[in-house]
Order: C-alpha cells, then structure tokens, then sequence
C-alpha cells in the first residue's frame, strides 16, 4: 500500500468512526475541504508540516497516518473497540464487573457451542 493509501484509510475510518460530514472533518482537523476530499481519495502528496499538523489536531503520532497497514473496515473496528473501552472506563466499578461477568458467560456459551473455539483454530 501506498502512503497516500495508507492516510486515506486511516482518514476515511476516523472520519467513518465520527459520523461526520467531509466539511465537519476537514473543518475540526483544520485544513480545507478540498484539500480532505484529496486526502480521502488518496491523491494528495502532502508536506510533512501539514502530515504533523493533522496529526496534532488528531492527538496522535504523525506516524499513525502514514505506516500504518491496515484497511479501512479494520481501523473501523479498531476505533469501535477503543469507543467501547473508553465508555466502559467511565462506568461504576460495580458495573463494570457485571459488565465483565456478563462478557464472561458470553464467552462461556460461544466455547460451549464451538464458535469462537473454531475461529481461534483456523486463525
């Protein structure tokens, strides 16, 4: 994968995760809606300033939008899961542990009916 593919994905995935609008994204990170419509696409050939100024108004390391090889569904899911564990933070602690026991018995029944024993096998 390309650079340019590479931040388009990362890109395209946390503007996905946030539900906004290409405006609203590029308006938030500040930089022009062309200048994101470029980057979404993964046609833009950016200078290393703008690569760290995004990267600022991310609060992220300038090194995540470029290295990175993930696909866009898989950053998707990635930001879900960090969404998740950041609500889980902010709940009761005895919630929590419901929460995590429930998680548990989920897990328990998923073994139980060789679900998840199967997909950890063939992975």
């Amino acid at each position: 994968m390309t650079l340019q593919q590479n931040l388009s994905n990362f890109m395209n995935a946390i503007r996905s995760s946030r539900k906004q609008s290409i405006t609203e994204f590029a308006n938030e990170i500040g930089i022009s809606r062309s200048e994101m419509q470029q980057i979404l696409k993964g046609s833009c050939n950016l200078r290393i300033d703008t690569v760290k100024y995004i990267a600022d108004n991310l609060k992220i390391d300038p090194a995540l939008l470029l290295f990175p090889s993930y696909s866009e569904v898989q950053y998707e899911f990635a930001l879900l899961i960090l969404d998740i564990l950041d609500t889980f933070s902010k709940i009761p602690k005895d919630k929590q542990t419901d929460a995590a026991n429930n998680f548990h018995q989920l897990l328990l029944i998923m073994i139980e009916n060789d679900d998840l024993n199967t997909d950890i096998q063939t992975d």
